[in-house]
């Protein structure tokens, strides 16, 4: 195809990929961590820590508050579209651009490597997952989805929602959250 990509590593550890196309007339940018719902467990500071389910998804909310402008209002202004989406094993932040590609890519990184929510935040955000967990339950693609790794999986944590079940939504706190974000990100 004659497309080449560029991959080096930041001194973060942070891998990053650059693929130029001439011809197109907006930019892509992705920014994926490897800590994504199964992630439930992890070796911190010598002692094993264990998460509640649904804290990959929670934390990707949250990174989008910033002390200004939540990150969707500050990439909007540039005229950038973005969303983010938490999967099994990777959370990702994106947008789509015509113009300012690397002031919006400015935004993005700051935005997803410092946290820094208030407790409001999380109260308010974790209602949003409450109510996107419901919705999912109403949906019968996804229910028939989760069904099937809850059999197949007796014991790997990719039986459980992505977004985590009620109960262990409600247990997480900006503690558990900024550990998180510490160490995977």
């Amino acid at each position: 195809f004659g497309i080449r990509a560029h991959i080096w590593t930041l001194p973060s550890g942070l891998r990053a990929c650059l693929i130029p196309r001439p011809n197109w007339h907006h930019s892509v940018a992705l920014v994926i961590f490897r800590y994504g719902a199964i992630h439930t467990k992890a070796r911190i500071d010598g002692r094993l820590r264990t998460f509640p389910a649904g804290v990959a998804h929670l934390l990707e909310h949250l990174l989008f508050e910033r002390p200004n402008k939540n990150l969707f209002d500050a990439l909007a202004d540039l005229g950038a579209d973005a969303n983010a989406f938490t999967s099994h094993t990777t959370t990702g932040f994106h947008f789509t651009t015509r113009t300012s590609t690397l002031r919006a890519l400015r935004i993005t990184l700051s935005a997803v490597q410092s946290f820094c929510a208030p407790e409001a935040s999380l109260t308010r955000e974790r209602n949003v997952v409450l109510r996107e967990l419901e919705g999912s339950r109403q949906n019968p693609d996804w229910r028939l989805h989760t069904t099937l790794l809850n059999a197949l999986y007796h014991r790997h944590p990719v039986k459980i929602d992505i977004v985590g079940t009620p109960e262990s939504v409600r247990r997480i706190t900006l503690d558990t959250l900024a550990t998180v974000h510490r160490f995977f990100y």
